[in-house]
């Protein structure tokens, strides 16, 4: 497997898992997190940005480490 198809993986990986985030996060349970807003957003707005920007690229680096792993031959091997 080529290093394109680590970052094929990874960018596919990265988008589905970030639309399906949005999907259960976003959506669906939109209802429980506007309960408690306290809980889930900052004093005023503040920091949310921060926050957001920190934590949208672990989807793609979490998929590329997969993919990496995956690469090696560390992660899916079957043990009979």
């Amino acid at each position: 497997m080529a290093w394109t198809h680590i970052a094929e993986a990874a960018f596919i990986g990265g988008c589905i898992t970030s639309l399906t985030d949005w999907l259960f996060a976003g959506d669906w349970l939109k209802a429980f997190y506007n309960k408690h807003p306290e809980v889930w957003r900052f004093v005023a707005g503040k920091g949310e940005g921060v926050a957001i920007a920190w934590s949208s690229p672990m989807p793609f680096l979490t998929c590329a480490v997969f993919a990496c792993l995956n690469r090696t031959g560390t992660v899916g091997e079957r043990v009979m």
